[in-house]
């Protein structure tokens, strides 16, 4: 395939229609992501030499792609709805007011130590479908909500879930297993990381306080760090697949410890602060004999699930041996592009899905408040109505901008971007190495599925000009990790369990600028470092 500005401009028109729509506009993200779709489409078949089977085939993908994320938030907003039908974040910002007296310490409690967290153990979106309604429990306003724990979950994504990002790059590039090669990867990523940790938690801080909030929160956010950033470099040295996960859970242990200093454990709020909506907090307050853990359950049962079901190396084994996926013939762009066939494609495991995970949460939560008689049988019908409700939209939404993803890849957009990118900054590639990695997250979703998209190209590209692998690699993965703040799935399910759906816009346009500036200081260190 020719690389040509002119073809690089036409693969860049799907993703052009959605920034302006979504940003620009404020156009709900599914009616942008239709016009995104149809854009990628017509550019495959006319400009692409796509043909309409290719066409079918990808979309089928994105379709059968979108389904796992799907099952993530409708069981995320159901669990949402069960715990504001019993009033459980009412009484959840009522005892944890009580307990943290320091606001900005509550804000970091949820939305850098438990996202982590999260994160570390499941991810698909779970840190933000679990993060945005627990921050709104305790006054923080919706739209940053949901902003908060995009950032402040990034950091974790490539050795997150178990490391299954890392697992991805390193079968995508023939790295070999426990090699010098490997752990040298490793450790370089993991370094950009404690990086990009350290940020976001200073950047949550000056979203609450700006400078005051910096003041207060920077010892608390060096801690953390040294937790978080300092214990993921040591264990990627060591066994990558809980690098992110063990650190996340000392992390979250340390920000309930950092709450019982002096410099902490007394009453401080800032009154002005801008993503506060304490009047709404102070209506909802209510006499209640739920305890705090009863409001918190179903995130507790969620937690039990997922450690049970993945830490367990028997159990996960037996387990994950089901999976559901299904075979595509190859497909041949007109310009050579090959779609290899598959037997079994982006397989499903079920049984250790984070959908199940909160399928199994939700309900036993919901059994668990019935029989306490929180919830009143006539009331599921209402939680029901009222997640289907919600489920519409934002599931047809992640649908279509995966259709558009996967037609944008299966056709060689995206390989048109990367490549046009490279050529064009040959002698300051290091520089724009971390934004093809938060380019395909930002196309996919996932962090995961831009290492496979482009952890070979950046491979190829640094030995082309003889950069060092390692670094670039790690470029790749930083990038790719920082575009979770920025990821569509993850602005349609917070924008969902937070209900502000069709304010996505309004969320991207806060969260755009700070992944710019993280991958820009990611590029330029690594610039510094190998030229």
């Amino acid at each position: 395939m020719p690389i040509h500005i002119s073809l690089w401009f036409i693969a860049f028109l799907p993703i052009l229609a959605l920034l302006i729509l979504m940003v620009g506009k404020q156009i709900p993200a599914y009616k942008a992501a239709f016009v995104g779709f149809i854009i990628a489409s017509v550019c495959a078949v006319v400009f692409y030499k796509a043909p309409f089977e290719l066409l079918l085939n990808e979309c089928l993908k994105g379709m059968w792609s979108a389904l796992s994320i799907i099952l993530v938030i409708i069981f995320a907003i159901l669990i949402y709805e069960i715990s504001n039908e019993v009033n459980a974040m009412a009484v959840f910002q009522e005892k944890m007011s009580k307990w943290c007296q320091n606001e900005l310490m509550q804000i970091l409690i949820i939305g850098l130590g438990f996202v982590s967290f999260m994160q570390g153990i499941t991810g698909f979106g779970v840190p933000i479908a679990v993060g945005a309604p627990l921050l709104i429990g305790i006054g923080v306003k919706p739209l940053y909500a949901v902003l908060i724990p995009m950032i402040g979950h990034a950091w974790g994504a490539t050795f997150g879930t178990l490391a299954a990002a890392w697992d991805a790059l390193v079968e995508t590039t023939g790295i070999v297993l426990y090699s010098e090669q490997y752990f040298s990867t490793a450790l370089w990523i993991a370094c950009f990381l404690a990086i990009i940790n350290f940020l976001n938690g200073l950047i949550v801080c000056w979203i609450y306080g700006k400078k005051e909030g910096l003041k207060k929160g920077f010892f608390a956010i060096l801690v953390i760090s040294l937790i978080q950033g300092g214990g993921e470099i040591l264990l990627s040295q060591v066994n990558p697949t809980v690098a992110c996960f063990i650190p996340t859970v000392i992390g979250i242990v340390a920000v309930f410890l950092l709450n019982k200093l002096p410099m902490y454990n007394k009453p401080w709020k800032i009154e002005n602060s801008e993503i506060m909506n304490r009047e709404v907090v102070l209506k909802t307050q209510h006499k209640s004999s739920m305890t705090l853990i009863e409001a918190f359950l179903p995130y507790i049962i969620l937690t039990i699930l997922a450690i049970t079901c993945l830490m367990i190396k028997p159990i996960h084994h037996f387990l994950s041996s089901w999976e559901i996926g299904f075979a595509f013939k190859e497909t041949v762009t007109g310009y050579g592009i090959i779609n290899s066939a598959v037997d079994k494609y982006s397989p499903i495991k079920l049984l250790v899905h984070a959908g199940t995970f909160l399928m199994g949460a939700s309900v036993m939560s919901a059994c668990y408040y019935i029989h306490k008689k929180y919830l009143p049988i006539r009331s599921t019908k209402n939680v029901l109505q009222r997640t289907l409700k919600k489920v519409i939209p934002s599931s047809l939404s992640i649908m279509i901008l995966l259709m558009m993803s996967k037609v944008m890849s299966g056709s060689g957009q995206t390989e048109q971007l990367a490549m046009g990118v490279s050529k064009v900054f040959q002698g300051f590639y290091p520089l724009i190495a971390p934004y093809i990695g938060l380019l395909g997250t930002f196309m996919t979703s996932s962090t995961m599925a831009s290492c496979i998209l482009f952890g070979k190209f950046q491979e190829t590209t640094a030995v082309l000009l003889d950069y060092k692998v390692v670094a670039i690699l790690a470029a790749q993965a930083a990038g790719a990790s920082i575009g979770n703040s920025i990821s569509t799935s993850n602005l349609i399910l917070g924008a969902t369990t937070a209900s502000i759906i069709g304010q996505e816009g309004k969320i991207l346009r806060k969260s755009f600028p700070i992944a710019l500036i993280l991958c820009g200081l990611i590029g330029i260190l690594l610039f510094l470092l190998i030229c």
